[in-house]
């Protein structure tokens, strides 16, 4: 087994499984956060900022993840991968 053979198998596992799962995880997170939000809350102050805080995690969570990706895919398309 090659270098090149060893690298293309971490970044396919990383690109294929691992990112997706993760970014279906910060999905939910965000969802839950509106969830908490509009429907948990009904009127208590705390608990709005409890979902405001797991939306702006959520949001955080998936600018992260979509930027991972794209540097694995801009990592692929360099070495030509």
């Amino acid at each position: 087994m090659t270098f090149r053979t060893i690298v293309e198998n971490i970044l396919g596992i990383v690109n294929n499984a691992l990112i997706p799962l993760i970014f279906g995880f910060a999905f939910i997170y965000f969802i839950y956060g509106i969830a908490r939000y509009f429907i948990f809350a009904q009127g208590d102050v705390d608990a709005r900022k409890t979902g405001v805080a797991f939306l702006v995690w959520g949001i955080f969570g998936l600018f992260i993840m979509v930027s991972f990706w794209g540097i694995v895919s801009l990592l692929l398309q360099t070495f030509h991968l």
